[in-house]
C-alpha cells in the first residue's frame, strides 16, 4: 500500500497562494516575535485600562488579528486564539513583573 503524502491545502486569495492549515510554529521567528509583542501589549493595555485581568478576552485577540492582518501575515485566527489562551498566564506573570520593578 503506498504512503498518504501529508497535502497542503492551499487557495488563491487576492492574488497571493495562502496555506490555509497553517500552525503558529511554521510562522518566521519575526512574524512570531511580533505577534507575541503585539499579544502582550494588547493585555497590558487592557489590564491598565480596566486594571482587573480581562475576562473580555476577544476585544484582545481583535484587536492582535487587526494588526496581524495589516502586517499582511496570514495565520488562522484559530492559531492566534489558541497562543493567546496558552500564553495567558505567562503575560499575567510578565506584568506583575514589571508591576513589582516599577514600585522598586
Amino acid at each position: 500500500m503506498p504512503d498518504k503524502k501529508k497535502t497542503k491545502i492551499h487557495k488563491r486569495i487576492d492574488g497571493r497562494l495562502l496555506q490555509m492549515d497553517k500552525k503558529f510554529s511554521s510562522l518566521k521567528m519575526k512574524q512570531k516575535d511580533k505577534i507575541a509583542r503585539w499579544v502582550y501589549e494588547e493585555y497590558k493595555r487592557y489590564v491598565m485600562k480596566h486594571e482587573k485581568n480581562p475576562n473580555a478576552d476577544e476585544k484582545i485577540i481583535s484587536a492582535v488579528l487587526q494588526k496581524i492582518e495589516d502586517a499582511q501575515i496570514w495565520i488562522p485566527a484559530g492559531e492566534i486564539v489558541g497562543y493567546y489562551r496558552r500564553k495567558k498566564p505567562h503575560l499575567r506573570k510578565r506584568l506583575e513583573k514589571e508591576k513589582q520593578e516599577k514600585l522598586k
